[in-house]
């Protein structure tokens, strides 16, 4: 094996992360603060009351105030003083609050409303300012009897109020805080404003997202600022729901805090796709900025590898460089998805899915028949239905691998939504719960399997000692909700069967959310395991939303695999770079998170630096060390995971160094050329680059490769060093 003449560790670990947040705590609970009727007098510990010149009153949240009837139930208000200085207060506990009807409600000295009965009522809050005139606003209140309780998965919304407040009283040398009253409100699906404040948890923290102590949080949403010169957030999560909210707080009010915006969307701000727009939405709830865009060259060399599965060659990534048009990127996204290695490419992968092996006579043409489906603008759910109807060219190799109703049902079900029905063959599902639909019970696989069945055994269910027990179940789709008639029996033809049963899973929204959300998974990073789409799972999903919006998006685009993944890749969320500082924020999809790249890009990566071939036993050395399929009988067979092999293997392994260091290999031929005078050898290090990283070096890149071909025993010694480093960075074997 040839020797490393120099250690060249100034390329390794070019790893990117990005700003993070810390973990929302699950709500405290208590039911403080107020109490009782009629009006309230100054709350002590509020300051700055009087100051400046009062000129409007507000109450918080705006709109009338609807609670219900029951036990528990209540509503925090905040009334807001606006100053003729632009200047707001919260005077919440320093106004007279009064209720005309003490009948349906109460309201305390603290703004917590309290039912009595069902009802209407007025709030009225009023003060007198400095110039003697009293300042009123008013707030409707109804009562309603107790109901059921709120959904806000679907729809609803969390925001704090107020949402961005300078206290400027704060003075920790003068042992001076100042509170805030903050209102956590979850508006439902259906409009209606909900408080939350006593029952979601709720964090400080600093502009690092790190537990700050400079301010304080009650239980009853009473913030106490107290340490001046900082600033802090207040980050809420309806785990329930995957909604956030939070809000910001500058404590004190010298020249030195440092001004900041809420949030400003960075890179995703201003863009129509759908899948920015979403994920806009969520980072703005926890104020996490997404990263910068990333460089041409790492959004080339990601594009490149997730559509065609190998990085581009030196002349594409020039020619890239080169272009100075604004949408290069939108054109070079519609080119690449265009060609039919594009096609060849994922149709390889979603035999993967559909677990056709390669050893098997048929996987070529399998995949060539997949190919040629892409390639002709057929959608997903169009070659999906066509092997499930039995009706493709390529059926017989389909129906072969996967003989029985049950493997047929098995396969289909998971790569199709992303389920787990494989449990339910002899016994019901024992990881799902009660809001989980289908639940994966026996009497909800088995009436899938009499889609296939060709005889009554397959309809009939297994029990754990592989009997079949009980009658067999005529075919049914009582596992997707919507109730969709059935007209298919037993006794219906096999073919019909099929052909109902292909209609009725391509049109099923569980089709659109999982195969949606299993492409996205390969290019972006899941939001969930692509392979189990339980309730737990999925109410643990940081952006939910997104998940619906891309589900959307599949079917917007007729389920055409280049028209849905094409509009991921033009997404500014795609397109992020993956430099960052931390990877609190990566759930939240707030930079492109770096991922091992797939073998086959591995395998061109060093094609292109070496100009050698991998080949043969070679080849399948390669593949085994990088997680490639080699067989695709499991859907789970590929691998993602970073681990240190990737390094070690193309800086040590002579499948590697040999290709690096033999002698019609592409380092001997620029040794030659720079022997001979014919390019310097800045050139030779650039061009070394290019192949392996799609981008020039950098002036300190340079220099230190130019004094590792200086410190070698020859040019040709010092340029494989350079090879073998540039080949072994994150930045070449991370996505």
């Amino acid at each position: 094996m040839r020797q490393v003449s120099k250690t060249t560790s100034w390329l390794v670990g070019r790893a990117a992360v990005v700003i993070g947040v810390a973990a929302l705590a699950a709500g405290c609970g208590g039911s403080g603060g107020g109490g009782g009727g009629g009006s309230a007098s100054v709350a002590p510990g509020v300051t700055g009351v009087g100051q400046g010149q009062l000129v409007a009153l507000e109450i918080a949240p705006p709109g009338d105030v609807v609670v219900d009837d029951g036990l528990g139930s209540a509503f925090q208000v905040i009334v807001d003083g606006h100053y003729r200085d632009g200047s707001q207060l919260d005077l919440t506990r320093a106004v007279e609050l009064r209720v005309s009807d003490e009948s349906v409600a109460k309201i305390g000295g603290d703004g917590l409303i309290t039912p009595i009965a069902p009802g209407t009522t007025e709030l009225t809050v009023s003060t007198r300012a400095v110039t003697g005139e009293t300042l009123t606003v008013t707030k409707r209140i109804t009562v309603v009897p107790a109901g059921a309780a709120p959904n806000f998965a679907s729809g609803g919304e969390l925001r704090i109020y107020p949402q961005f407040r300078t206290l400027g009283e704060v003075d920790a040398a003068a042992g001076r805080d100042q509170l805030q009253q903050i209102v956590i409100v979850g508006t439902d699906a259906g409009g209606r404003m909900w408080d939350l404040t006593r029952s979601v948890g709720a964090q400080v923290l600093d502009r690092n997202r790190a537990p700050s102590m400079a301010g304080q949080l009650s239980p009853t949403g009473l913030f106490r600022g107290v340490m001046d010169g900082q600033e802090v957030l207040v980050l809420a999560r309806l785990n329930a729901a995957g909604l956030t909210a939070g809000a910001q707080f500058r404590l004190g009010g010298g020249a030195g805090l440092p001004p900041s915006a809420l949030f400003t969307g960075g890179a995703l701000a201003g863009s129509s796709n759908a899948i920015d727009r979403a994920l806009l939405a969520v980072l703005q709830g926890q104020f996490a900025e997404p990263s910068a865009l990333s460089s041409d060259a790492e959004f080339l060399r990601r594009l490149y590898s997730d559509a065609l599965g190998r990085v581009p060659t030196a002349q594409e990534a020039e020619a890239f460089d080169a272009n100075q048009a604004a949408d290069k990127r939108d054109a070079e996204i519609d080119r690449v998805v265009a060609t039919p290695a594009f096609a060849a490419h994922w149709a390889n992968q979603i035999g993967e899915w559909l677990r056709i092996p390669r050893a098997n006579a048929g996987a070529a043409a399998f995949d060539q028949w997949v190919a040629q489906q892409i390639q002709a603008g057929q959608g997903l759910g169009q070659i999906v239905a066509a092997l499930a109807a039995g009706t493709a060219p390529v059926s017989a190799t389909f129906d072969g691998v996967h003989p029985r109703a049950s493997d047929k049902v098995d396969v289909l079900v998971m790569a199709a939504t992303g389920m787990t029905s494989d449990c339910a063959v002899c016994h019901d599902h024992p990881l799902t719960g009660p809001n989980d639909q289908p639940r994966w019970l026996q009497s909800e696989r088995y009436p899938l399997d009499a889609f296939f069945a060709a005889n009554a055994a397959e309809a009939t269910p297994l029990d754990r000692n592989n009997n079949r027990i009980g009658q067999p179940f005529q075919p049914g789709w009582v596992a997707f909700a919507g109730g969709t008639p059935v007209t298919s029996t037993l006794a219906t033809p096999m073919a019909q069967r099929r052909a109902e049963f292909a209609q009725l899973l391509t049109n099923a929204g569980q089709f659109d959310r999982g195969m949606a959300h299993r492409i996205f998974a390969t290019v972006m990073q899941p939001l969930l395991d692509p392979n189990q789409f339980l309730r737990r799972n999925l109410d643990a999903v940081a952006v939910p939303g997104l998940l619906e919006v891309l589900a959307a998006r599949f079917r917007a685009a007729n389920t055409d695999l280049r028209a849905y993944v094409g509009e991921v890749f033009k997404s500014k969320a795609y397109q992020l770079s993956s430099i960052g500082t931390s990877t609190g924020n990566d759930p939240l999809l707030a930079r492109h998170v770096l991922r091992r790249h797939h073998s086959e890009v591995m395998e061109s990566l060093v094609e292109s630096v070496t100009g050698q071939a991998i080949v043969n036993g070679d080849l399948t050395f390669f593949r085994q060390t990088f997680g490639y399929p080699l067989t695709r009988q499991a859907i789970q067979e590929r691998s993602d995971a970073v681990n240190m092999s990737q390094a070690l293997v193309l800086m040590n392994s002579p499948v590697v160094q040999n290709k690096i260091s033999a002698n019609g290999a592409r380092v001997a031929t620029l040794a030659g050329q720079v022997t001979s005078n014919a390019i310097t050898r800045e050139a030779a290090v650039t061009q070394l680059f290019r192949a392996a990283l799609s981008r020039e070096p950098s002036t300190d890149e340079l220099g230190f490769a130019l004094q590792t071909i200086q410190q070698a025993p020859t040019v040709r010694a010092g340029l494989e060093d350079v090879a073998a480093a540039v080949m072994s960075t994150i930045e070449a074997v991370a996505h």
